[in-house]
């Protein structure tokens, strides 16, 4: 009996180990997750600087009006590139272009009835509008304007200046006064220095029309070396001797430029 006892306890066990082993709940292994691939990001392009994008083309036109006996010619800058600041650009310029043609007829509308009774040797009324860039750096561009005319009747033509100072980057046109620091006697640097210089190499007839005033400092290009400064005739000389200029280089007036103005670049 206890032999049997013992083999029931045992078989039991067996059984029960058994059931253990293949019954229970079945255990699935830990899926191993393979890391995300790696993205690269997506590069941000370098945005272009201004000044290597300005590209200027001319864009000429003509104006015949036989009532008023009077021939307009016209070539101005166009800007192509960049062209998220060609349009504003490009608007500056036609309304510069607008006012010498405006201030040209009203001349000739005054003398009309005078012009009238002169002999057809006189010619036409003309006006003729050019230019010349003197920087497209740093997205600054610079542009000198010649108006040279003739008014039916007068001894001789004439000829004057017009000039633009554009920043791309503020869409503006540039004043003088804003590439110094505030308080600088500039106008009295610009005055100095385009008398000495226009004495040495031109003519200065008369340097009252030098003097450090505004008014005589309107006429003004940045170029990569200096400030340009024009004067027409009459100003400092005579007609016949045509305009007058003076570069004054940046190195006479880097004390007191604005580093952070728009001529600031120009230093470095």
């Amino acid at each position: 009996m206890q032999k049997r006892r013992t083999f029931l306890i045992l078989t039991a066990s067996f059984v029960l180990l058994t059931a253990c082993a293949f019954g229970g709940s079945k255990v699935e292994p830990t899926a191993t997750l393979a890391p995300p691939p790696t993205e690269e990001p997506t590069p941000i392009p370098s945005p272009t600087p201004i000044d290597l994008t300005v590209v200027l083309g001319p864009h000429e036109s003509e104006i015949h009006d036989n009532e008023m006996m009077m021939n307009i010619f016209l070539k101005r800058p166009r800007m192509g590139q960049p062209e998220s600041k060609a349009a504003a650009f490009n608007q500056v310029v036609e309304t510069l272009e607008q006012t010498v043609i405006k201030d040209f007829t009203d001349i000739v509308t005054e003398n009309l009835e005078y012009q009238a009774s002169l002999s057809k040797t006189f010619g036409y009324n003309s006006l003729h509008l050019e230019y010349t860039p003197t920087n497209t750096e740093h997205g600054i561009v610079s542009i000198h304007f010649t108006v040279s005319t003739y008014v039916m009747g007068a001894a001789h033509p004439f000829s004057y200046s017009r000039t633009l100072n554009y920043d791309l980057a503020e869409e503006k046109t540039l004043q003088l006064d804003e590439l110094f620091l505030p308080g600088s006697d500039y106008l009295g640097v610009l005055s100095t220095q385009s008398i000495q210089i226009i004495s040495e190499n031109g003519y200065m007839d008369w340097p009252e029309g030098a003097a450090p005033e505004p008014e005589n400092f309107r006429n003004w290009n940045i170029t990569p070396d200096g400030i340009l400064i024009t004067f027409d005739p009459y100003e400092i000389a005579p007609y016949a001797v045509g305009p007058q200029q003076a570069l004054v280089p940046y190195t006479a007036l880097e004390n007191m430029i604005d580093p952070d103005g728009p001529l600031g670049i120009f230093l470095s």
